[in-house]
């Protein structure tokens, strides 16, 4: 759309989505239905954010996980793909085993993730595989500039991390 209406491109795009509808229309290129577009546009985005999940702290993480976690009968790896503002974009299973470090990286990079968690359920305590993962796929998400918090234990009372 931007193409279609240079005028608008000299107002700042926090500028255009504040304005109605008629001054919308006193810009050069912009009518009736490309006004109605760009607030139907705007609108659709602030429902989106406005309904992120927000996670905090390790506590609301915990609170998610349980959740999640709560009807799987065997060990289950599940991703959360965090924003830098805390926002959760995404969840994603892993499986019964540690998953492979270029699937979790590669979809931290796609969702434009910030931060990254990667959680279990099972035992609050880790293995000495666990341990060496976490310090790997630490060094791998500060390469691409991604905060991983760790690894999460998820108990039915509790969690514990590494």
């Amino acid at each position: 759309m931007g193409k279609k209406i240079p005028a608008a491109l000299s107002y700042p795009l926090p500028v255009l989505v504040q304005m109605d509808p008629p001054a919308l229309i006193q810009i050069k290129g912009i009518g009736q239905a490309k006004a109605a577009t760009l607030l139907a546009a705007t609108e659709f985005c602030r429902r989106v954010t406005s309904r992120q999940k927000m996670l905090q702290d390790e506590q609301a993480c915990y609170a998610f996980a349980k959740a999640l976690l709560a009807p799987a009968e065997q060990l289950q790896y599940v991703l959360l793909l965090i924003s830098a503002q805390r926002g959760l974009l995404a969840f994603s299973e892993a499986g019964s085993v540690l998953p492979d470090m270029a699937w979790i990286t590669g979809m931290a990079v796609e969702a434009g993730a910030g931060r990254l968690l990667l959680i279990r359920n099972g035992w609050l305590s880790f293995s000495n595989a666990e341990g060496r993962y976490v310090m790997e796929l630490r060094s791998a998400c500060a390469a691409l500039h991604i905060v991983c918090e760790g690894l999460m234990a998820v108990g039915p009372e509790r969690f514990k991390m590494i």
